[in-house]
């Protein structure tokens, strides 16, 4: 059971969403280092994946990561995130 605020903006509870889905799939019960890390990385790839989106991180600045929040539906942070881990 997850337990998300209905409060939460969409592009919040997708991304909150994503991320305990990660520890379902991810944790097991299982011991790792960092699984708050391990989550976040799943509900990046789960929502951007990487060989979708990375064409479309260029030249990413506040106009650019508006539009593409209104595709993706994820917020501007999360893109930003997503456009550094990715080395955009």
């Amino acid at each position: 059971m997850l337990l998300i605020n209905s409060a939460s903006p969409t592009d919040r509870k997708r991304l909150t969403f994503a991320h305990e889905l990660g520890h379902l799939v991810l944790h097991n019960g299982l011991a790792v280092d960092d699984p708050e890390r391990e989550a976040n990385e799943f509900a990046a790839e789960f929502l951007m994946p990487s060989h979708v989106i990375r064409p479309e991180l260029r030249a990413v600045d506040i106009g650019r990561l508006h539009e593409l929040k209104q595709v993706w539906g994820t917020s501007m942070q999360s893109l930003f995130e997503r456009a550094f881990a990715l080395g955009r």
